[in-house]
């Protein structure tokens, strides 16, 4: 008596077609995260943290023309009062 056992192709090509579909997927991520540069070079979290610092020196800057105290200088002052 022979037992033959058949080989359930659905399952093989579905899987197939998943790895390819990952594949591609990743090496189009890299692919774009290869192309996106800022004008300076440098990566987007070094930007995002210089453009932070520069927006809070502007505000301080703003608020001193306009008659403001310094920060530092406003917590002294309610600490003497």
């Amino acid at each position: 008596m022979f037992i033959v056992s058949a080989i359930d192709y659905t399952l093989i090509i579905t899987s197939c077609i998943s790895a390819v579909s990952a594949i591609v997927a990743a090496a189009v991520g890299a692919w774009v995260a290869k192309q996106v540069k800022t004008p300076s070079g440098d990566t987007l979290g070094k930007v995002a943290e210089r453009t932070h610092d520069l927006a809070a020196v502007n505000a301080t800057a703003v608020a001193m023309l306009n008659g403001g105290k310094h920060e530092a200088e406003r917590d002294t002052d309610k600490d003497a009062a």
